[in-house]
């Protein structure tokens, strides 16, 4: 997402979450390698959408999962580790 390419994702666990079909990359089926190929030939037959979808996912990508993001989520991670740990 961060090099502005469309992501092409399963609909498995979280990945639907990071890409939203049509507007910055395509999801299809998990079990569906038919899908999978279409969406792929899709894109390359389609340049102008795929460099849509593209700037659509770089532009995601740096609002919502830069640097200081990452940061801030590690973070709160070590504080709530930290929390949990017992007192020596």
């Amino acid at each position: 997402m961060a090099a502005a390419v469309p992501s092409v994702v399963s609909d498995l666990g979280g990945l639907p979450e990071l890409v939203e079909h049509g507007h910055d990359g395509l999801v299809v089926g998990v079990d569906d390698p038919d899908a999978l190929a279409a969406a792929m030939g899709r894109l390359a037959a389609r340049p102008a959408e795929a460099e849509a979808l593209g700037r659509a996912a770089r532009a995601k990508a740096i609002a919502h999962h830069g640097a200081s993001d990452h940061l801030a989520h590690l973070e709160a991670i070590y504080r709530d580790v930290r929390q949990l740990a017992p007192r020596r």
